[in-house]
């Protein structure tokens, strides 16, 4: 692996905390992809980082839950029991930096 590929998987990484992070606050309450993106950017993530491609990760690794909120049609996320894991340490995954 080169060294930008490294640099690349470090911050996928660090951006994959961060989201874990955020849906923590509000486990078990599912919150918008907005309040994710709004939420990255207090952590400083700008959006450099491809937060569908990041969700879509932590989706296959069953650490979350996508939805949809009815009222507005908006893509909703919350934790996972897997994802509940990592954040409580019973689970380490180097891919998810928490």
């Amino acid at each position: 692996m080169n060294e930008d590929m490294k640099k690349q998987a470090a911050f996928n990484s660090q951006c994959r905390g961060h989201i874990m992070r955020i849906l923590a606050q509000f486990h078990p309450m599912p919150i918008t992809i907005k309040q994710i993106k709004i939420g990255l950017e207090e952590y400083g993530v700008n959006y450099k980082a491809d937060v569908d491609g990041l969700l879509s990760y932590l989706k296959d690794r069953k650490y979350i839950v996508i939805g949809t909120v009815e009222r507005t049609l908006e893509q909703s996320v919350r934790l996972h029991a897997n994802g509940v894991d990592i954040m409580e340490g019973r689970v380490e995954d180097d891919a998810v930096l928490v």
